[in-house]
């Protein structure tokens, strides 16, 4: 499962991509976002993650693309 950006606080948004493999409670950092972003809709097209908007002081009208690794 990815993560992607959320917020610590109101005003305080995260710029990382993390990996979670529930089968072993693990966790990854894989990433790093072009913004901070929160909120934010994903949808998988079976190749890329597509994050649409979503809330932040960054530019949220933008679709951020994201290739997962084997």
């Amino acid at each position: 499962m990815y993560i992607f950006g959320g917020f610590y606080d109101s005003s305080n948004f995260s710029r990382a991509i993390y990996l979670f493999v529930p089968e072993d409670n693990s966790i990854t950092k894989v990433g790093t976002l072009p913004y901070p972003i929160g909120q934010a809709p994903g949808a998988w097209d079976g190749e890329k993650i597509y994050l649409v908007g979503g809330r932040g002081p960054g530019p949220n009208k933008y679709i951020v693309i994201f290739t997962p690794r084997d």
